[in-house]
């Protein structure tokens, strides 16, 4: 019995938000904030923001083709997103326990030749902030 643990449909997958095509989004309440060390850029650290998903989609890529089914996020699941500069000065001001919405809007072309499209995500919230207080309770921040 303590084999079936191994069966290929017990394997976990990756939760990790994926921007593959604009119109990809994740709705729901900021549950961390941690860095870890940057793949691309030996020696420096980027932030990932996990969050509690009421909603959302993302088209995954693979090798480097757009994935035509998209993903539907479940609600209560817990994704992450990976920083960057433009998403990192927006999430600054998101506290834990928050509703927050990101969302892939457009994609711009490479400043340089050669390097990989610009792809322009949005942090959105309301204003007052809206707080998730059932998760707020449940982690002794209420």
């Amino acid at each position: 019995m303590a084999d079936d643990l191994f069966s290929e449909d017990n394997e976990l997958t990756s939760s990790f938000m994926k921007w593959g095509q604009a119109g990809d989004h994740i709705v729901g309440t900021l549950v961390s904030t941690r860095e870890t060390d940057d793949q691309y850029n030996p020696g420096e650290t980027q932030k990932i923001y996990d969050i509690k998903v009421d909603k959302g989609e993302f088209h995954g890529i693979d090798e480097k083709k757009i994935i035509n089914d998209p993903t539907t996020l479940v609600a209560g699941e817990v994704w992450s997103v990976g920083g960057k500069s433009s998403i990192d000065s927006q999430m600054a001001r998101i506290q834990l326990g928050q509703k927050v919405g990101l969302k892939f809007t457009e994609e711009k072309p490479a400043a340089q030749k050669g390097h990989a499209n610009a792809k322009v995500i949005k942090v959105y919230t309301k204003t007052p902030p809206q707080m998730d207080e059932e998760w707020l309770a449940e982690n002794g921040l209420a």
